[in-house]
């Protein structure tokens, strides 16, 4: 989820996949919200000023953040985990208690007891619900 912000604008602009892109405001004080795993490669990263970044990564491609959208997909991500979970836990007659907390848009964070009975480690659950919904592969 460390990319999450520019993972949604690559799923809905084709055009930014496998180009080097941060989302913030492209202002002299702006700030990266978050950089695509092609950004980091060049020392770009979330906190960073957008001047820094452009002088690091001269292709970077500045994208405005879209928080509504940011918002509405990680809600369809915690759908999907829930509903993942839960026909997990009905296959293994075991009830495994499912909690997410968006403690952020950008930062999610989760809870998974009685992990051991669950076949599908916590991390790979999150990865799912992430390719299913940005299909990001």
């Amino acid at each position: 989820m460390d990319q999450f912000y520019a993972a949604v604008e690559q799923r809905d602009n084709p055009e930014l996949r496998g180009l080097p892109v941060a989302v913030g405001h492209d202002a002299e004080r702006g700030v990266v919200a978050t950089a695509s795993y092609e950004a980091r490669k060049f020392g770009v990263h979330s906190a960073q000023s957008i001047q820094v970044a452009k002088r690091l990564c001269r292709e970077l491609v500045i994208v405005p953040p879209r928080f509504s959208v940011y918002k509405e997909v990680s809600h369809q991500i915690r759908d999907i985990m829930s509903d993942y979970t839960a026909r997990t836990s009905r296959s293994l007659k075991n009830r495994i208690n499912f909690l997410l907390m968006f403690t952020s848009i950008n930062t999610t964070s989760f809870r998974v007891t009685h992990y051991l009975y669950c076949s599908y480690p916590p991390a790979r659950l999150c990865r799912f619900a992430c390719k299913e919904l940005l299909r990001v592969y």
